[in-house]
């Protein structure tokens, strides 16, 4: 049963618990249920009844102490395992010749195709061990020459040792794994793994970056 209490100028106030003797509660004066004094702001001290005070009492520290059950539970429940992410699609590469060690002169671009015919790249030997590279000097590394922006065929320039696309200007560094150092592209440039056997023969063996116009490297 919900009960009012005459709080006077006060609005009525509900409590959600019973009690036996609701019209007590509502003029309790005298009797078994003492009365507690309650002041209230700008009015006369009204009076109150004991089992309706201690039973709101008791009802807030239940729900209190429920809520506190309830978080506890939460806080004790074992943690779900974090799942791994799933790997990434394998993409199985051709491996490919590309020329023998001996076909290379330092710093002369020597065009080939990898992984199939209509991917172009060149094919250099750079003087100076760099990122990427292989051979007896560590100098030998092959990138794709379509600018990962839009497409366009790329041309080597030898003072500066980049690879550069007339389109819309985007220069890539050869020496350091064809990083991105000028343009509009938004990715540095694809460049071959290679392996060099004991014949001096140089082997394609895949591709670090995806080639442009490709959703995957290896057309199926």
């Amino acid at each position: 049963m919900l009960h009012a209490l005459n709080f006077g100028p006060v609005s009525a106030f509900r409590l959600p618990f019973g009690h036996a003797a609701a019209r007590n509660c509502l003029s309790c004066r005298s009797g078994t249920n003492a009365a507690l004094p309650i002041p209230i702001e700008g009015g006369p001290v009204m009076s109150g009844c004991n089992k309706v005070a201690e039973a709101g009492r008791r009802f807030f520290l239940g729900r209190g102490a429920l809520a506190a059950a309830g978080a506890a539970a939460v806080a004790a429940a074992p943690a779900a395992p974090a799942k791994a992410a799933p790997a990434l699609a394998q993409v199985t590469y051709p491996r490919a010749k590309l020329a023998n060690i001996r076909d290379l002169k330092p710093n002369e671009p020597l065009d080939i195709a990898y992984p199939d015919a209509d991917s172009p790249g060149v094919l250099l030997k750079l003087g100076t061990r760099v990122e990427g590279g292989v051979g007896p000097d560590g100098d030998v590394v092959a990138y794709s020459t379509l600018c990962p922006h839009k497409g366009y065929p790329m041309f080597y320039r030898t003072d500066d040792r980049t690879l550069n696309c007339p389109g819309h200007y985007s220069r890539f560094d050869c020496e350091k794994g064809g990083l991105q150092v000028w343009g509009h592209a938004t990715q540095n440039l694809a460049q071959y793994r290679l392996r060099v056997d004991g014949n001096g023969d140089i082997q394609a063996e895949g591709v670090d970056e995806l080639i442009y116009g490709r959703h995957s490297n290896v057309l199926g």
